[in-house]
């Protein structure tokens, strides 16, 4: 009885987990900062009609994940396509702000009076037959 549980163990371990694979991104959004200001951007999956900013802060100022130098180029990568094709009363809205504002006022202030830099609107429209959809700012 006692050599049966490090047998169980060992063939539990030698099975492992299955694994959750997902399929790789679609689609590329691409940001175009033609400006000297540093950026900070999100981009939201949303109801059609609602372009309101989240209550907490979708991002880490200090993470450069979400940063945009000036004139400079950002790619975000994802399932955008596919998303806008499986989700149809779905769209994507994104947000580009001044960091040196958020830096300065912060997100409650900054959603408080939508002190946005741009807007931008993703649907299946707005993908090139590459699956690249291109923001320009300003």
């Amino acid at each position: 009885m006692k050599n049966i549980f490090p047998l169980i163990l060992f063939v539990f371990l030698l099975s492992g987990c299955p694994e959750k694979k997902d399929a790789p991104f679609d689609s590329t959004v691409q940001i175009i900062n033609n400006s000297d200001k540093e950026l900070i951007y999100c981009i939201y999956q949303k109801k059609i009609g609602d372009t309101t900013l989240s209550i907490g802060q979708p991002f880490v100022i200090s993470d450069s994940a979400y940063q945009v130098k000036g004139q400079s180029i950002k790619l975000e990568k994802g399932h955008f396509v596919y998303n806008l094709n499986s989700k149809p009363n779905l769209y994507f809205i994104g947000f580009l702000f001044s960091r040196d504002s958020l830096l300065k006022y912060g997100w409650e202030r900054i959603r408080d009076s939508y002190c946005i830099e741009k807007r931008f609107v993703l649907q299946k429209i707005s993908f090139d037959s590459s699956n690249i959809a291109i923001i320009t700012y300003p």
